[in-house]
């Protein structure tokens, strides 16, 4: 996003371009959101000298369940979760190999 800068083609206020960055900042308000995606749609709004106050917000996210958005905002690994959730681990290595799953 950070080339749309020198772009003829995708300068803003290039429509795919503002949409994209209104997509940003929605997700930029989205609440316990980790604190490096925060920052990254921060750092590219600095970049291309916009405010991310004056960005308008999209509708697409509000849309989406909590329990999709919940993803963005935990820092709990993927097998972390699947434990939490009653979910088997994902098989491989040497489990999935004493299973047969692997053959040599």
């Amino acid at each position: 996003m950070e080339a749309i800068k020198k772009s003829n083609a995708f300068k803003l206020p290039q429509p795919w371009s503002s949409k994209q960055m209104s997509m940003l900042a929605e997700i930029h308000d989205i609440p316990n959101l980790r604190t490096n995606l925060m920052f990254e749609v921060e750092v590219l709004c600095k970049h291309l000298d916009i405010k991310l106050t004056d960005l308008p917000r999209t509708t697409m996210l509000a849309n989406l369940t909590t329990e999709s958005s919940n993803d963005l905002n935990t820092n709990k690994p993927a097998r972390e979760k699947a434990r939490a959730e009653g979910s088997p681990p994902a098989a491989g290595g040497a489990a999935a190999a004493a299973a047969g799953g692997l053959r040599s």
